[in-house]
């Protein structure tokens, strides 16, 4: 991720595993941050987030487990927030994500199961937010969004199932939104995306329906917007907001994907969609080149193919697109050097050799 002007990643080399990176774009600036697990165990480096200029991520040591940690940048500056789960267990944090500068995130203290945290980067300030499914339980969040300065998330507990939940950073803030499906029968709400200060997000029903919805954070305003599919072989995926439009994945049994990349019945399983300055750009499978990286205006004919990276029908898995500028880093696999960082230009739209990450 971009933090500080710098890329920011999780990367192994010969001797070490698994561990934070840096990179300015040339080969002597890619330089490795810190080692939380010393040798050759890997540190599982995961959830970069940045958070008014401190960046946060999950993270293992020998001493306390997976857990939160937070770094400046510098070796000295990258320290273990908080011991959740005290001892070796860890908390597993995840879904670490940004409210105007409050870091939530879903963690276990092996107390209340996996439930909403917050930290402002402070021991004292790492707290549970709310017990959702009282006990032990999970609350099983996921999707965590926000939107105008309120957070959004999908949660389960017994009384209302798997539902749409929004939270203030309190615990009496924390609350749910609307009961989609009434009852204790799940509405199996996914894929929420902020699209111009709306909350889109994909809910289904018993028949097997696939419907969008939107919500202004109220009961009232929780609304289906178009049952666009129907049928147990329908989807609506990986909804993502580009220049105030939502482009999503879509198929049914019919015609395949919403933008048939893949011609004939074939899916050519779009993923990583990443808004570029007004344009879509994501990893799909044509059929003849394998999983390479594409770009799109909206339009059918301003769909194309960025670059066949790793020549013939294997394709190079491009994964992790993260924007830093005029440049769109990426992990991919040419079939030479072996998965490596790679960097798009877009002002000329070409894809630079492979960054190969040695001290």
């Amino acid at each position: 991720m971009n933090f500080r002007g710098a890329l920011f990643f999780a990367a192994s080399d010969d001797i070490n595993g698994g561990d934070l990176w840096k990179s300015d774009g040339t080969l002597t600036g890619t330089l490795l941050v810190k080692e939380t697990c010393t040798g050759t165990c890997s540190s599982e480096v995961h959830f970069l987030t940045d958070v008014d200029g401190t960046l946060f991520f999950s993270a293992y040591d020998e001493t306390g487990g997976e857990e939160l940690w937070k770094s400046d940048g510098s070796e000295s500056g990258t320290v273990r927030v908080r011991d959740i789960y005290t001892g070796t267990e860890g908390s597993g944090p995840e879904q670490l994500t940004d409210a105007d500068g409050m870091l939530f995130f879903v963690a276990d203290e092996g107390v209340n199961g996996r439930e909403l945290w917050k930290s402002d980067g402070t021991l004292t300030g790492t707290v549970l937010v709310k017990d959702i499914y009282t006990g032990t339980e999970d609350a099983c969040l996921k999707d965590l969004t926000v939107v105008d300065g309120a957070l959004f998330f999908v949660a389960y507990e017994e009384t209302h199932g798997e539902e749409l939940w929004k939270s203030d950073g309190t615990t009496a803030g924390t609350v749910l939104v609307k009961d989609i499906e009434p009852g204790d029968d799940d509405s199996d709400v996914r894929d929420l995306a902020d699209v111009n200060g709306t909350l889109f997000f994909v809910a289904s029903d018993f028949d097997g329906g696939v419907a969008l919805w939107k919500s202004d954070g109220t009961a009232a305003g929780t609304v289906m917007v178009k049952n666009i599919v129907s049928g147990e072989t329908s989807t609506i995926e990986s909804l993502a907001d580009v220049g105030g439009r939502l482009f999503f994945v879509g198929s049914d049994s019919a015609t395949g994907r919403v933008r048939d990349i893949y011609t004939s019945s074939g899916s050519s399983t779009p993923s990583d969609l990443t808004a570029v300055y007004g344009l879509l750009y994501f990893v799909a499978d044509d059929g003849v080149g394998g999983r390479e990286l594409w770009m799109s205006n909206g339009t059918e004919n301003g769909t194309v193919r960025v670059a066949d990276i790793f020549t013939g029908t294997t394709g190079s898995e491009p994964e992790h697109l993260t924007v830093m500028g005029d440049v769109v880093f990426f992990g991919a696999d040419d079939g030479v050097s072996g998965r490596e960082l790679w960097a798009l230009a877009l002002d000329i739209r070409r894809v630079y050799l492979p960054l190969v990450l040695r001290n």
